[in-house]
């Protein structure tokens, strides 16, 4: 019933309308409580107030989580709540004085025309679809963040991935040395998405034979093209189609965040991988609340579309140690989580 009536884009507005005035008053009472000047008050009010409502009005009312266009709709709703500000301002003055109208009753009108007005620049001018082949709906949550134009969050993606990459050709090296024979895959990406971990790999170390696997028939298609010569299947990573200790290295980067049997699945890249097996997962509370930070995903709370699990860095190693077959080495990536389990090494705990 709720979400039926959330799903009305009139009655989001609204209620953001009313969230924005508590928000305004509520600051303006507290800092006259601290006791600032009114005059300052009411500045830091209207300022925060403005910040919540581009937020609210993007994420919650609008649904505009198109890649690219942050700044832009931010200075553009900025600028249509300083156009309205002026009209709310001016529209009192002519009410009263040209038309003589009531103060009160004045206001009132004018109030009532702004929240229209507010409505429609947001929605037609501010927050339009923007007629894009980047901002399809098809584009995926991860391939926004590996495409994104935020300077932070592409240093810490960048990050990453580097050490990403580190971890996977350190590990499948040092197996190599130890088994005289050839694999027919090198490096397996399961749950590769739109294939931009494959990219990396393929970039640091082209003599490998490196696969990706997805379950998604059009994130594959982007990571065919992105990655020519290299070898995807459509497949899911619960039952991944490959021999038992046939694969040298397994990465499971940002999957098991998404996966309703996560246990299942990291299992079974273990049942593949002969020797390493490499997962990584959002450190929480930190990349939602990073999330938060930047405006983005506000109305579920920073928490990304998709994502149904959630661990801490220490939940994380509860997890990953309760269901590893050897030895396991933990690292950070801020704001990701990343373990490496040495199949290699059995832990004599588990071996008994």
């Amino acid at each position: 019933m709720i979400h039926k009536i959330l799903s009305k884009e009139i009655i989001r507005y609204g209620i953001s309308g009313v969230l924005i005035s508590l928000i305004n008053l509520g600051v303006y009472t507290g800092l006259l409580f601290l006791g600032l000047r009114f005059e300052i008050a009411n500045i830091l009010a209207l300022i925060l107030s403005r910040v919540v409502g581009f937020a609210l009005n993007k994420y919650f009312v609008f649904h505009s989580a198109r890649n690219g266009r942050f700044w832009r709709e931010f200075w553009g709703f900025m600028a249509a709540r300083g156009l309205s500000g002026l009209v709310d301002y001016f529209g009192v003055i002519l009410l009263v004085n040209q038309l003589q109208l009531n103060e009160v009753l004045s206001k009132g009108i004018v109030m009532a025309f702004v929240i229209v007005l507010n409505y429609f620049l947001g929605k037609f001018l501010v927050f339009r679809p923007k007629a894009s082949a980047s901002d399809s709906p098809a584009n995926s949550e991860n391939e926004r963040k590996y495409r994104s134009k935020n300077p932070i969050r592409r240093l810490l993606v960048r990050r990453l991935m580097d050490r990403v990459v580190s971890e996977a050709l350190c590990e499948q090296r040092s197996y190599n040395n130890a088994d005289a024979g050839e694999p027919r895959v090198d490096l397996l990406d399961a749950g590769c998405g739109e294939g931009f971990v494959v990219h990396a790999l393929h970039e640091r170390a082209p003599e490998k034979t490196i696969v990706g696997l997805d379950v998604s028939i059009d994130a594959l298609e982007i990571a065919r093209k992105s990655n020519p010569g290299v070898r995807f299947l459509e497949g899911s990573v619960y039952s991944l189609p490959f021999a038992d200790t046939s694969v040298p290295a397994v990465l499971l980067i940002e999957v098991l965040e998404h996966l309703d049997e996560p246990a299942s699945a990291l299992l079974e890249a273990q049942r593949v991988a002969a020797g390493t097996v490499l997962v990584s997962v959002p450190m929480e509370p930190w990349f939602r609340f990073g999330n938060l930070l930047t405006l983005r995903h506000v109305s579920r709370l920073g928490n990304p579309e998709g994502h149904i699990n959630h661990w801490s860095h220490r939940q994380f190693q509860a997890f990953i140690r309760e269901n590893a077959r050897g030895t396991v080495r933990f690292s950070r990536s801020f704001p990701w989580s990343i373990a490496v389990i040495d199949q290699t090494r059995v832990d004599e705990r588990i071996r008994s």
